[in-house]
């Protein structure tokens, strides 16, 4: 995935969880092959309503992009093809 794509992908989940839509059509558009099905995140999943699962999945993604206190994991080589 390149960096373009990455970012589209992050904007995209971003718009769904900050939508007006329910927490149930939030998940099943979060927890998606378009989706999540597109990046492998590592954290904790709670199982237990549909917004602590897909707020979960966001905190995850946020910190991943660099948006929280972390870091930045992007791999060099997808920032290289960008160049």
């Amino acid at each position: 995935m390149t960096l373009s794509e990455l970012r589209e992908l992050y904007s995209t989940a971003r718009e769904i969880a900050q939508s007006g839509l329910s927490w149930g059509a939030k998940y099943d558009l979060i927890f998606s092959d378009e989706v999540s099905g597109k990046i492998k995140l590592d954290y904790r999943d709670p199982d237990l309503t549909y917004e602590e699962d897909v707020s979960a999945f966001m905190d995850a993604f946020d910190e991943y992009m660099g948006k929280k206190p972390g870091y930045w994991k992007v791999e060099a080589q997808d920032i290289l093809r960008e160049i």
